[in-house]
């Protein structure tokens, strides 16, 4: 069994910023997820499943492409064995899995921007919109018991989302994975290939970034476009 240490995670592998003024005071956990607790006051909330499958460590991730290298749905559900603030702040978390110990960090801006508590979803709302009276014939409405009976009412309903949806994403990976559904092509020097968006989920086969410099140019149309095109080829 291999035992791999937090400090062996690179920085977190996406384009957002990490920078957080706050710090996490204290953390408490149970196996199926763990709670931040910040010094500003604020209350965060991370399923396992969710912190598992957000690993950024070199065995999750690979170190060039900082692509996923770990699929949720080949390993059973993680549980969480130790849950603690290393002395650099980062959130050290200890997964128990299939009777191995896999032990990943996150730093504290990551998870300060991924936080839903009430007070972090007001603060990334997006700006109020225009309006004028015309808009009484699309006012969105909602009974105000069936949305609202209290945080803990919000927060249930909220949280009874995750298993739901890593069921219905695990559901999607098995048929990606199923080659009923997969079409092979290679592309040579100057080859085209066009595909809806909406459709189809497009990807490459595995390659290894030290061979060599691959040249892949993307561009994207409007659908619309397409659709005049169309238009304009029917009148000639």
């Amino acid at each position: 069994m291999r035992f791999e240490t937090a400090h062996e995670a690179p920085a977190m592998a996406d384009l957002a910023r990490y920078h957080t003024a706050h710090a996490i005071t204290r953390v408490t956990h149970d196996s199926g997820r763990v709670v931040l607790y910040w010094d500003d006051g604020r209350v965060s909330r991370f399923p396992a499943e969710w912190l598992r499958d957000n690993c950024p460590c070199p065995r999750c991730r690979h170190p060039q492409a900082l692509e996923r290298t770990y699929l949720f749905i080949d390993h059973p559900p993680p549980a969480i064995g130790e849950a603690s603030v290393d002395d650099q702040g980062d959130l050290e978390v200890r997964f128990e899995q299939q009777g191995e110990r896999h032990v990943t960090r996150f730093a504290p801006g990551w998870l300060r921007e991924r936080c839903c508590s009430p007070e972090a979803l007001a603060e990334r709302a997006a700006a109020p919109e225009a309006w004028d009276t015309s808009i009484r014939s699309r006012l969105p409405t909602v009974a105000w018991t069936d949305y609202m009976n209290g945080n803990a009412g919000m927060r249930a309903w909220i949280e009874a989302l995750i298993d739901p949806m890593y069921a219905a994403l695990g559901t999607l990976w098995r048929m990606l994975r199923d080659p009923r559904y997969h079409l092979d092509l290679r592309l040579e020097a100057g080859d085209l290939i066009a595909y809806d968006n909406n459709r189809v989920l497009h990807g490459r086969a595995a390659f290894d970034v030290r061979t060599g410099e691959r040249h892949l140019q993307g561009c994207y149309l409007n659908a619309e476009d397409l659709a005049s095109r169309q238009r304009l080829l029917d009148r000639a």
